[in-house]
């Protein structure tokens, strides 16, 4: 279903990019593949990169020749799975991350050029599942938090560009920022140690994207 809905997107704005072949102002953005950590509810880098697809969309405008400001949305990944020491934390995740950006191109006239982006980032995130711990004793502690994080997210795109407005875009990106966990389960945090910390993520992948210029 997820396949076709982004099939029927893709074709309605290739139809709309053929009705101007002058500068467009507005483009559309469709996400469709992500590399990176899958965070659960601790702050440090045991958990396993993931793959997500048609994780997200976003929309455009084109100020000037240079800079581009852009808004979207894409879906956190369902699942995190982490294991070190004497716990291990299964968690199902419903969350969506927001951003905001302004983005810098130096020229588009070429086939392959470079862009920076500049986001402000807003994840808001459900995780319910739970930790198997050995330490002190055998115990199983069920997971019922809301995650919030606030970060920037500077990023390098590369750009393939194709005839009738269309790219194809593949990003990396670096995110920092503060995360606060909200206090839904009190026996998690202790396992937790902190409920409000700093984070520093790196996506290798953060976006394999089809740009449509309408």
């Amino acid at each position: 279903m997820k396949k076709k809905v982004l099939i029927l997107l893709l074709l309605t704005a290739y139809a709309w990019s053929g009705h101007s072949q002058s500068e467009s102002k507005f483009s559309v953005e469709f996400n469709v593949l992500r590399v990176g950590n899958n965070f659960g509810l601790h702050k440090d880098f045991a958990y396993k990169y993931g793959t997500s697809f048609v994780s997200g969309v976003a929309v455009g405008f084109k100020k000037s020749s240079h800079w581009n400001y852009k808004f979207g949305i894409r879906r956190l990944p369902k699942k995190v799975s982490r294991g070190v020491g004497y716990s291990h934390e299964i968690t199902t995740i419903k969350g969506n991350e927001l951003f905001i950006g302004v983005e810098y191109v130096k020229s588009e006239e070429r086939l392959f050029f470079f862009s920076y982006q500049l986001n402000l980032i807003y994840e808001n995130s459900a995780h319910s599942g739970e930790f198997l711990t050995d330490y002190p004793l055998p115990n199983e502690v069920l997971i019922n938090n809301r995650k919030q994080f606030y970060a920037i997210g500077p990023s390098i795109n590369l750009n393939f560009r194709f005839p009738d407005n269309i790219n194809v875009v593949l990003g990396t990106r670096l995110k920092l920022g503060f995360t606060n966990i909200n206090k839904l389960s009190d026996s998690v945090n202790y396992y937790l140690h902190d409920t409000s910390y700093f984070l520093m993520d790196f996506e290798p992948i953060s976006n394999l994207t089809v740009k449509v210029k309408i």
